[in-house]
């Protein structure tokens, strides 16, 4: 197997809260979700949550008989249990992040995803696009609303924090959606699959930084972002989303909540 890994942060003067991180059988993407400043209860932050949890997350899967979604449960637990005496785990702002994963073994490749980073899986009969997307069937109303007002104004600010609000009040709760934060449980609710392994032609993991060229600013197809992701790496569509952005800097052509996104996408090539 080969891999390769690319990840840019939203704005250069600011930290990066996705991750990626890869081994021989196995590739992982997070997107931390952002807070507003001072308002996580936790002392370390996002992007020391995200390094944790992905870490831990490696390690547990390294065991083929061991499922992706009781590896993801064993790194909540871990993650949790080594900054609770520190931090305030039940603040509805505690960091938390969606999760992209696929482990290759000798029989399989499965995938698991949680919230709305993205798997894009290749067989010998088709390209597989997984994703997640109940968090916007829970707050579309709110999402819309913030959307009608400038990119950057004060108004656009206090909707999205209306809408931040809501999706707290529905995250990790039953007929909600669900991401990886204080409770291990929520990894059962991920959505997960397998390959057979000798149909596996290849693999991408996005972050919603990158897969927006397709769902949101209707560049490319998801083939098309597909192919260019084997064949010229994850920089490359990096950058197109970034000159796609340049394009429209106040999000008139395509609202959105920041003009850019923290992104980021490994490709696996069999």
């Amino acid at each position: 197997m080969n891999m390769a890994g690319g990840s840019l942060p939203g704005k250069p003067d600011t930290p990066n809260e996705d991750w990626m991180g890869a081994t021989l059988q196995s590739a992982v993407v997070l997107d931390g979700l952002s807070a507003p400043a001072g308002d996580t209860g936790c002392v370390h932050g996002t992007p020391w949550f995200v390094r944790s949890l992905g870490s831990h997350l490696i390690a547990a899967a390294a065991e083929p008989s061991v499922p992706l979604t009781a590896a993801l449960a064993s790194a909540i637990g871990l993650v949790a249990d080594s900054h609770r005496a520190s931090c305030d785990l039940e603040h509805p702002g505690t960091p938390s992040t969606t999760v992209a994963m696929v482990r290759i073994t000798d029989d399989t490749v499965d995938y698991l995803v949680l919230a709305d980073s993205m798997v894009m899986v290749e067989t010998t009969e088709d390209l597989h696009v997984i994703t997640d997307t109940r968090v916007d069937q829970m707050v579309a109303d709110e999402h819309a609303e913030a959307l009608r007002h400038r990119l950057g104004s004060r108004e656009r600010e206090a909707k999205l924090q209306h809408m931040i609000d809501r999706q707290r009040q529905v995250r990790n709760q039953p007929g909600g959606y669900w991401v990886a934060q204080n409770d291990p449980s929520a990894a059962a609710h991920a959505y997960v699959g397998s390959f057979p392994r000798l149909e596996f032609r290849g693999a991408a993991l996005l972050s919603d930084g990158v897969s927006r060229i397709v769902d949101l600013y209707e560049s490319l197809t998801w083939q098309a972002l597909y192919d260019e992701l084997q064949n010229r790496g994850p920089d490359h569509a990096l950058h197109q989303v970034r000159t796609l952005e340049d394009e429209d800097p106040e999000g008139r052509r395509w609202p959105r909540y920041k003009r850019s996104d923290d992104a980021t996408a490994v490709v696996v090539r069999a």
